[in-house]
């Protein structure tokens, strides 16, 4: 009997004061972990070595999404490269350049913004 395991999605978004890592089960859904990280490791494998105990722990390689916001490009080569003496390969962990993430746009009024404009309207 063979078991087949979803892998799991992990994400590293860099923004210029923190990194933000999740990882998500692929099957189900579900976060399984989320974390912010200061932009400025003590070590400059911290953490490719952090994503290569996720790749352990799960029993497979790792694919993780990266992306840098416009003003962290420091972060993301403080993180990833340490300022230039490390080169991050490894065969448990690839790495996977994404554009930012663009916020989104807001739709409508939230429900209490509503409300505010309803006793508005009913004051008139």
């Amino acid at each position: 009997m063979s078991i087949t395991r979803a892998s799991w999605m992990v994400t590293v978004r860099c923004m210029s004061a923190e990194a933000n890592v999740q990882v998500t089960d692929a099957w189900t859904g579900r976060d399984l972990l989320e974390g912010r990280l200061v932009a400025s490791p003590c070590h400059p494998r911290a953490l490719m070595t952090l994503c290569e105990g996720l790749a352990l722990w799960h029993g497979l390689p790792l694919c993780v999404a990266v992306s840098a916001d416009a003003d962290a490009q420091r972060c993301f080569e403080q993180i990833f490269y340490g300022d230039g003496l490390v080169e991050p390969r490894s065969p448990l962990v690839t790495l996977e350049p994404r554009p930012p993430r663009q916020p989104r746009a807001r739709r409508g009024r939230a429900p209490g913004e509503l409300r505010k404009f309803r006793l508005a309207e009913d004051d008139r």
